[in-house]
């Protein structure tokens, strides 16, 4: 059986071209390097995926800067607490920028 894909967005920069997509239910990204300026793109190869460590998560693509090589990203799963994160196009590096403090009151769990 072949896997679904379904494209949910796409953030366009000067050198990179990410795309959100939804694969079997989970989120994914997709960073491709685009050609020099006057090269033609044939087709888009070579894509690297950003990596996640949980095996079930949510991540929505935040406002990044069009001349950045920094991809911004919200990120949350069962065991990691809404977050933003900034991904480096270039090098594949994710480096947390903000993370929201989850409290409870106790006596309700």
């Amino acid at each position: 059986m072949s896997a679904r894909v379904k494209l949910q967005d796409i953030q366009l920069f000067t050198d990179h071209l990410a795309v959100h997509e939804r694969e079997n239910g989970l989120p994914r990204i997709t960073v491709y390097r685009l050609p020099a300026v006057g090269e033609p793109l044939e087709r888009l190869q070579g894509g690297r995926a950003v990596d996640f460590v949980d095996p079930v998560y949510s991540v929505d693509p935040l406002e990044s800067e069009f001349e950045s090589s920094v991809l911004r990203f919200s990120y949350s799963s069962m065991r990691t607490p809404p977050s933003v994160y900034d991904y480096d196009m270039d090098t594949g590096v994710s480096v947390l920028k903000k993370i929201e403090t989850v409290s409870y009151m106790r006596g309700y769990f």
